[in-house]
Order: structure tokens, then sequence, then C-alpha cells
């Protein structure tokens, strides 16, 4: 669904979408990615949730807003900018690239894993010895969202040299 902002001069970050969402007093399982812009915002509902969403999301901030349902094909534009970050592994597990993308030990990026935090292409993950593939997109709540990018090669210690896309 879309949620649009009457106020053209709003200027409402990802925070503020999901904020007024959560308000609505419902479980986070029930929708999925926030994409926000601005002055809009695509956010992915269970289908039994649909109209609760478009009858009792009113105003996101201080912004009053009208919600829209969007067909189950809708891809949205949104001209997504990436930053491109260069990360050293020693191995294509999951719980290696949480440790390298978050700065934290192997134990606690598989702690987080443990905790339903991570998300690989969509789904939560569950193992932290899963393997990871180039084009894979992977979402660490509280630290943000990535696309899993090419191998470049490895270094003298045989570990691999990962280019990784986050989300701006």
């Amino acid at each position: 669904m879309k949620a649009t902002v009457t106020n053209r001069n709003a200027d409402l970050k990802h925070g503020d979408y999901m904020g007024a969402v959560m308000a609505l007093g419902i479980e986070r399982d029930v929708f999925g990615d926030i994409i926000a812009c601005p002055t809009e915002a695509y956010i992915y509902v269970t289908d039994f949730m649909v109209d609760y969403f478009t009858d009792c999301l009113t105003d996101i901030g201080r912004e009053k807003c009208n919600v829209s349902v969007m067909p189950d094909d809708f891809i949205p534009n949104t001209g997504e900018k990436f930053s491109e970050q260069h990360i050293i592994i020693s191995s294509d597990r999951l719980d290696c690239f949480v440790s390298a993308i978050c700065r934290l030990s192997r134990d606690k990026s598989a702690e987080t894993v443990k905790r339903k935090l991570v998300y690989i292409n969509g789904s939560e993950a569950k193992d932290p010895s899963k393997k990871l593939c180039e084009g894979d997109k992977l979402v660490i709540r509280g630290f943000g969202k990535y696309i899993i990018g090419s191998c470049d090669g490895k270094t003298h210690k045989d570990r691999l040299k990962i280019t990784v896309k986050k989300y701006n």
C-alpha cells in the first residue's frame, strides 16, 4: 500500500512512518518493509490487514496522510541510492557477514540472528551458518538493509574481500 502525506513540504523519514504504523497497536509480523520517501511511503502489509491500515492510518508524524492500495506486483521506483562498503570475511556464512557489517563479534552476530533480527531476501534468518550468495538482500534490524555484492578476490590470508551495498 502507499501512504501519501497531504503536505508536500513534509520531510518525513523511515522512523516517522514506522512510528505511525506501530502506533496502530499491531504486531510487527503483519507488515514488512517500509520504503520511505519524504512525502510518501510504500508499506508491505499482509492481505488480512489491508482494510485496517486504510481505515486507521490517518496521520504520520504531525502530517495527515491518505492511504491507497497498490497492486500486488507493483514495484515502487524510489530512485534508491546505495553506498558501497568493502568487508573482509573468513567465510560466506551469515554470521560472518553480520559480524563484519555491524562490527560485532561472531558470537554476538550469531545471537543477533537467533534473536530474529536478521532477514535474508525477505525471510527471517534462523541459522547463523547459512551461506549467502551474491545478490542476496540482507536486513539487520537496527543496522540497515544491504545487498551482497561481488567477491573481489582473496587476501593473502585466504579471506574473502566482498563489496556490500547499503541502502541509504
